[in-house]
């Protein structure tokens, strides 16, 4: 093998070469080339492979008057100051090829990158753009970053609380902005922190008529929602939490949609903790149903629309002077004083004591009744019947709508009225039991008080007024 020395001084260049020959414009060489620098050229500089390879032993520098510092081996500037590029690597025509590989990155133990992107000064450039030009249609990419790997972004403001680590959409928005995906026991698939300044996570959905919520401080997770729309029918969720269950789980399992708790440890607290809290507004001019809480249930025997347990008293509204004695003044200035608000029930079952200022019972009128037989006669859901007897000999075998406890008051304001003693007329469940055995008759403004009895399935006259 035989070697093309190029000697390469300040001054003078002596090129020695043998079994070359030369073009006007072309150095044609069937040996390896090496190029040697110094006063006493013995350093490499640059050699040729007769297969066309070059290597550089030394530093590079690419642009008009640049040279690589002594820590680079190539630097490249002196970019045109429009549309330049430092470097373009071209992969047309590739399938699975790579554009630029960076290797063995911290095999030494420290944190130092495979490529760093840094500025001289605060500006408004961006660092690493995937896709087409700014001003282009931005063509997409199969994957825009793909890290396997321990951190996989980290990003440090220059300040606390300025400029934004991730901000993904712009001019046209994807379909996801983050996709995240974990397995194993205790994973989290995002975490989320702020000092008590902040909100930690903030989720909008929102007609373009409005802006974005403003932000509330000692906030953990906000969720917004707001429409400007003129359907006749639109539902806005702010936060929904759903779960399903499936599979042959045990009995002990528990599956959640939301779960609220707070809990309140300091030694010295005067204020109101509040697991859930629910708030309702309408604007004056709206005709709104405002609810705060709408708990829906199927009607089985094993569902419930609502359950307290842990043996705390549940309030649905008092007046200041009835209010329980755990219910001081600084909680009832948080839930509003005189709150005196009324609850709606269809049934309601107590197995303790109850009290009350004011008891009522809501009556009905019967429709007339003529002389003879009335069987099953329909009493609704109420507790006092009010009846008409147009005519003597108006008799009642029974009343429909019996349930264990039910009591009923019997008003007749008519002509005497007849209750028979198991009378053969009604279904066995809506007969009248009296204690004497004997049928029961009363006069005008005459009453009858019943109590239903399950386990005899009838009604037993307690008291009569004739």
């Amino acid at each position: 093998m035989k070697w093309c020395v190029a000697h390469i001084a300040i001054v003078c260049c002596v090129v020695q070469t043998s079994g070359q020959s030369f073009g006007a414009r072309a150095l044609r060489s069937r040996q390896p080339m090496q190029f040697l620098v110094g006063a006493d050229p013995q350093v490499v500089a640059m050699q040729l492979s007769t297969a066309g390879d070059v290597q550089l032993p030394l530093r590079l520098g690419v642009g008009s008057g640049v040279g690589a510092a002594l820590n680079e081996r190539m630097r490249i500037a002196s970019i045109d100051a429009g549309n330049g590029n430092g470097l373009v690597v071209d992969m047309i025509g590739t399938q699975a090829s790579n554009g630029i590989v960076v290797k063995n990155i911290g095999m030494s133990g420290t944190e130092n990158a495979g490529i760093v992107i840094q500025s001289a000064s605060n500006g408004s450039g961006t660092g690493l753009r995937l896709g087409g030009p700014p001003d282009a249609q931005r063509p997409t990419l199969g994957t825009g970053i793909d890290i396997t790997g321990g951190t996989g972004i980290r990003y440090n403001a220059l300040s606390a609380g300025t400029a934004t680590a991730l901000d993904i959409g712009g001019t046209v928005p994807p379909s996801r902005g983050i996709d995240v995906t974990t397995s194993g026991s205790d994973n989290v698939g995002g975490f989320f922190r702020t000092n008590m300044l902040g909100a930690a996570l903030v989720g909008s959905s929102q007609s373009s008529a409005y802006a974005d919520p403003p932000l509330r401080a000692r906030v953990g997770v906000r969720g917004h929602a707001a429409s400007n729309s003129a359907a006749a029918s639109d539902d806005i969720v702010g936060v929904l939490g759903t779960v399903t269950r499936g599979g042959n789980g045990g009995s002990q399992t528990q599956s959640m949609a939301v779960k609220a708790i707070a809990e309140a440890t300091a030694t010295a607290q005067a204020g109101l903790v509040e697991a859930l809290h629910g708030e309702v507004t309408t604007s004056a001019t709206g005709n709104y149903g405002a609810i705060a809480a709408h708990l829906v249930a199927p009607s089985l025997p094993n569902s419930f629309g609502l359950v307290v347990s842990g043996g705390a008293s549940v309030v649905l509204g008092c007046s200041d002077d009835e209010r329980p004695p755990g219910l001081s003044t600084t909680m009832m200035n948080a839930l509003g004083v005189s709150n005196t608000s009324t609850t709606y029930m269809h049934h309601a079952r107590t197995s303790g004591g109850m009290s009350t200022r004011n008891f009522s019972m809501r009556g009905s009128t019967l429709p007339d009744l003529v002389a003879g037989m009335h069987h099953n006669v329909d009493i609704g859901t109420y507790s006092v019947i009010r009846v008409w007897s147009t005519a003597p000999g108006s008799v009642i075998t029974g009343f429909s709508g019996g349930e264990d406890g039910k009591v009923l008051l019997i008003v007749n304001r008519g002509a005497p009225l007849t209750l028979v003693h198991e009378g053969i007329g009604s279904q066995a469940i809506n007969r009248i039991t009296s204690m004497t055995g004997d049928d029961v008759t009363t006069v005008n403004d005459g009453t009858f008080l019943l109590w239903y009895d399950a386990s005899w399935q009838r009604w037993i006259i307690v008291a009569q007024q004739l």
